[in-house]
């Protein structure tokens, strides 16, 4: 083998070392890029679950508290005290429009 086809040869293998490392080093980038894509998408899904699950807590809470009131209300002596009552309803009305806002919150999430 003359020293011409030699370096020929080395050339070729040199050539072919580097675009075999530059397209690996592509694919180590795009899957990089891939799983920063679905660590994020993950972590923005367990952050809407997370919203959901407080949502639903706060809506759960909204709910006794109401219907607490409501017992209240229906109890003789608070029913024929009409400030009581009147403010008794205030609080209901107050969590019904809270609930509302709520349940109006949690739909939007949902479809997203």
């Amino acid at each position: 083998m003359s020293g011409r086809s030699i370096l020929l040869a080395y050339s070729k293998l040199k050539w072919r070392t580097k675009n075999k490392s530059s397209l690996s080093s592509k694919a180590d980038v795009s899957s990089k890029e891939e799983y920063l894509k679905q660590k994020e998408k993950k972590a923005n899904e367990r952050k809407l679950q997370k919203m959901i699950s407080n949502l639903e807590e706060e809506i759960y809470s909204c709910e006794a508290a109401m219907q607490s009131l409501e017992e209240e209300l229906c109890k003789p002596d608070v029913f024929s005290d009409h400030e009581k009552a009147l403010e008794i309803t205030n609080q209901i009305a107050c969590l019904k429009e809270k609930l509302e806002q709520l349940y109006i919150e949690w739909e939007n999430i949902q479809s997203t």
